[in-house]
């Protein structure tokens, strides 16, 4: 993988990775609304599934998909478990369609980054 690449997934590892800490900051300052509620649960998926492929040597657009999917199928998987109290936590559909976007949102922004790549 290109230098110039792992910079860019890198890149994308830390927004993801701020917008997780902003949400999480702004919910222990005592700001709890919908957005604050969601932001990092979509980040997530963004910044995990972006630093795996910071790291990795090599990056096909198979692995680009095979390696966010999975990330947001974890992140939906840990969410059904507290769905049947398998897990501790809190339910909550909102966490779901937030990780469905991050991790759609995080295929979009991979692909962008291998098709910018190839001119």
């Amino acid at each position: 993988m290109e230098t110039k690449e792992r910079i860019h997934f890198f890149l994308l590892f830390c927004a993801g990775a701020a917008a997780t800490a902003a949400g999480d900051l702004l919910r222990s300052y005592g700001i709890n609304n919908t957005f604050t509620d969601v932001l990092p649960n979509y980040a997530r998926p963004i910044a995990v599934g972006n630093g795996l492929l910071a790291i990795l040597n090599e990056v096909k657009r198979s692995d680009l998909t095979n390696i966010n999917l999975l990330t947001t199928g974890a992140y939906l998987a840990t969410e059904i478990g507290q769905r049947y109290h398998i897990l501790p936590g809190v339910f909550d559909e909102k966490d779901i369609i937030a990780y469905i976007g991050g991790g759609i949102t995080s295929v979009l922004m991979g692909l962008y980054v291998k098709r910018e790549q190839k001119f």
